[in-house]
């Protein structure tokens, strides 16, 4: 019996080396799994730029866009469940 392919959303804020880690493992099989977005706080992680190569949908959410934390993550869950 497989496993069915499991959709990651990715949260970054700098490099995104476990970011593309996970791309090669899900590329290569060793997980069964696509990762399908990528969110990052910061504009200019080049995770982002990882992300888009791979062909992965990615947005930004910085946290100094919102009066408080709990905005923020409200922000947060309301774009991951998109």
């Amino acid at each position: 019996m497989t496993s069915p392919m499991k959709r990651i959303l990715v949260l970054i804020s700098g490099n995104g080396s476990n970011l593309q880690t996970l791309l090669d493992h899900c590329a290569s099989g060793k997980i069964a799994g696509e990762v399908v977005g990528v969110i990052s706080n910061k504009a200019d992680a080049y995770g982002l730029v990882r992300a888009r190569e791979a062909g992965v949908v990615t947005a930004i959410l910085a946290q100094q866009q919102f009066a408080s934390r709990a905005e923020y993550d409200a922000a947060l869950l309301a774009l991951m469940a998109d």
